[in-house]
């Protein structure tokens, strides 16, 4: 009995020796056997790797289905179970991924109705082409009327403004002179000639400035500080007379409103006449402009008057005086001036100016019995 012990752990020990040894290099896994009794054979590789891949598809699952593979064993040798369940080898951790949400679907978006195909426009019908151009020569043949020039039956006529603006070359042809060059001989005349191109003569806005009547002042008007009243008695006093009537009240210059004119004292031929100029006014004026104008510009002399308004029988009604307001610039075409306004009484029909030898308002100017004047009706 003790022979047969010894022999069976013999045979047991030798057996096992192979199993130990590939239990280290392999994973084992315990199966039954054809005779009904527990194996323990080495696992696939193949069905390790179908393992893992079901572990991970199933993570719930808790055992291990595992193909039972037949291993030829002596039937007379003992086997011993081993339970490798527990060995750290068996244990395989997984990680599961977490599922994605389901993204929602977006909505269709709805179709836009389709617009309805308008209706085509009729095809307006072409106007023929040989018309048009038949009524284009016409219009070109017919003359286009020129400014400043009029037709009457037929025969031009040219405006006199017009002409005038041209300087009476309508053509714009340059236009030359012959002139003398150098020294001209009292006895020989001219030796030598030049020609000369005509310029342009003077402008619309100098003989407007020199020719356009003055315009009427609606806004107040505004008298010299120094501008004084004489009464009649006074005046007559001065005067050494009351009325006065000559040729030259038969003579005199009439201003109308809107209009200016212009006198020219001059000395009396005899030292002890009485020197005086009358101008005849409208009975509508108000006011008066009265210029005087120097006699030179190098030593400015000028005729600055005493004023009478007389009625229309020639007799004083009051004097004045002082109404020099300012003084006038020299330019191109005058000299020097001073200016003063005077207010014309009711009921004069003339204007009397005697010279002065001095006066208060222009006692920095030289004064003379004769120049030149210019009366302009402001009012």
């Amino acid at each position: 009995m003790i022979r047969k012990d010894v022999w069976l752990k013999t045979v047991l020990v030798l057996s096992l020796a192979p199993i130990s040894v590939s239990v280290s290099a392999k994973e084992f896994v315990t199966i039954i056997g054809p005779d009904g009794r527990p194996m323990v054979v080495p696992r696939p590789v193949s069905a390790k790797d179908k393992k893992v891949k079901d572990v991970i598809s199933k993570p719930s699952a808790a055992t291990h289905h595992v193909n039972p593979v037949p291993l030829s064993v002596q039937q007379n040798q003992p086997i011993k179970y081993v339970n490798l369940s527990d060995s750290p080898e068996q244990k395989i951790n997984t990680v599961v991924q977490p599922v994605q949400p389901v993204q929602p679907v977006q909505p269709v978006q709805p179709v836009q109705p389709v617009q309805p195909v308008q209706p085509v426009q009729p095809v307006q019908p072409v106007q023929p082409v040989k018309v048009q151009q038949a009524t284009t020569k016409t219009q070109e043949k017919q003359p286009q009327p020129r400014s400043g020039i009029s037709q009457v039956d037929g025969v031009e006529y040219v405006d006199s403004e017009y002409l005038e603006a041209k300087e009476f070359n309508l053509e714009g042809k340059k236009r030359f002179y012959t002139m003398p060059e150098g020294i001209v001989d009292k006895n020989l005349g001219s030796v030598r000639f030049q020609s000369v191109e005509r310029e342009k003569g003077v402008g619309e806005s100098t003989l407007k400035a020199l020719f356009q009547k003055p315009t009427q002042q609606d806004g107040p008007v505004v008298l010299a500080q120094t501008y004084y009243r004489i009464s009649g008695e006074e005046t007559i006093n001065s005067l050494g007379q009351q009325c006065f009537s000559n040729k030259k009240f038969k003579k005199a210059k009439k201003l109308e409103p809107k209009q200016e004119i212009n006198v020219w004292p001059r000395a009396p031929i005899a030292k002890d006449e009485f020197d005086y100029e009358v101008v005849a006014i409208d009975v509508g004026i108000k006011n008066i402009q009265l210029k005087s104008f120097a006699s030179s510009q190098n030593k400015p002399v000028y005729y600055w008057p005493f004023t009478v308004f007389l009625d229309n029988k020639g007799c004083v009604l009051e004097g004045a005086g002082g109404f020099k307001n300012q003084d006038g610039q020299a330019n191109h075409f005058q000299y020097e001036s001073i200016e003063g306004i005077l207010q014309i009484p009711k009921q004069t029909a003339y204007v009397l100016l005697t010279p002065l030898a001095s006066a208060i308002d222009v006692e920095d100017k030289m004064l003379s019995n004769q120049g030149q004047l210019k009366l302009i009706a402001i009012r």
